[in-house]
């Protein structure tokens, strides 16, 4: 994402503020489309192995990995609430992973219809989507130049069915590969799955485009992260019935503290990049010793 806002920041007109021409012709847009392309990659594949309330929260891992990069070779100061934020983010995992419901999503091609789509959490998630969808893209149309939360949150939206679909595609491939294609790839469904984690993906991708080219990183990042996470984390354990399989309500609470807690450090750490310190950690750590 910061390839992405790099070639946004590139791409606009210094008197104007208007984009000088599409991101689309700028290869630091697509680096940062290849970047989060071979992300999804990896998700994809942890889907069919893991829960997704696990593999989202993991996430945020990326952000401590950019707080590396930017400190020990960019040069860049790290303040005392990055820091902070990287112990927020590292807590939150643990428990998140911890605490994670014990689940193991077990559906076959023919039965998805019944055992998913048809069933009751499927109709509430379907209702809320379309419904929650329709609204968003009124009030992105109307308000979404005023307010981060608007694009974000309408690409929150559509990137929870990017989840569900890839679940629903990894699950089904993961299974394939165990006991043969030939029972599982002859439906519709892995391959539509496949289509609508396509499409959602590019629907979701847009409105944060919208969202970086308009709002600077230090608030996409985290209110995308807040939103994409509980919203993925929700609609995976709603459909799926992942909630199902928590071990008692402590777990629950402790995991859900969790996710908070990641939610939390990411916020910080962007905080801290905005706020300047007389003194800071990585001024300490690119200091020459001094000579006796």
């Amino acid at each position: 994402m910061n390839a992405m806002k790099h070639a946004h920041n590139i791409n606009q007109d210094q008197h104007s503020k208007e984009p000088i021409k599409h991101f689309a012709s700028i290869p630091w847009w697509w680096f940062g489309i290849l970047g989060i392309g071979g992300g999804e990659v990896g998700n994809l594949i942890a889907y069919g192995y893991a829960p997704a309330a696990i593999v989202t929260p993991i996430g945020a891992v990326g952000v401590l990995t950019n707080v590396l990069i930017t400190t020990f070779i960019l040069k860049e100061h790290i303040s005392v609430l990055n820091m902070v934020g990287m112990l927020g983010v590292l807590g939150g995992i643990v428990l998140a992973v911890f605490y994670a419901p014990n689940s193991d999503t077990i559906f076959t091609s023919e039965g998805f219809w019944s055992d998913v789509i048809s069933s009751k959490q499927g109709i509430i998630y379907i209702v809320i989507f379309v419904v929650a969808a329709v609204i968003m893209i009124i009030v992105n149309k109307y308000f979404g130049s005023f307010s981060v939360i608007v694009p974000v949150f309408t690409s929150s939206i559509f990137g929870s069915l990017t989840i569900l679909s890839a679940k629903t595609f990894s699950s089904l491939l993961t299974k394939a590969i165990s006991y043969g294609f030939d029972y599982y790839f002859l439906s519709p469904v892995p391959y539509l799955a496949f289509l609508l984690m396509l499409v959602s993906c590019v629907v979701a991708m847009a409105f944060i485009n919208t969202a970086m080219i308009k709002f600077g990183n230090s608030k996409v990042v985290p209110t995308y992260y807040a939103f994409f996470t509980t919203l993925s984390v929700l609609s995976v354990g709603l459909v799926f019935r992942e909630f199902d399989c928590f071990r008692g309500a402590q777990d629950a609470g402790l995991f859900a503290a969790g996710v908070f807690l990641a939610i939390l450090g990411v916020s910080l750490v962007q905080v801290g990049w905005q706020i300047k310190f007389p003194h800071t950690f990585s001024h300490y750590i690119h200091r020459s010793p001094s000579i006796a």
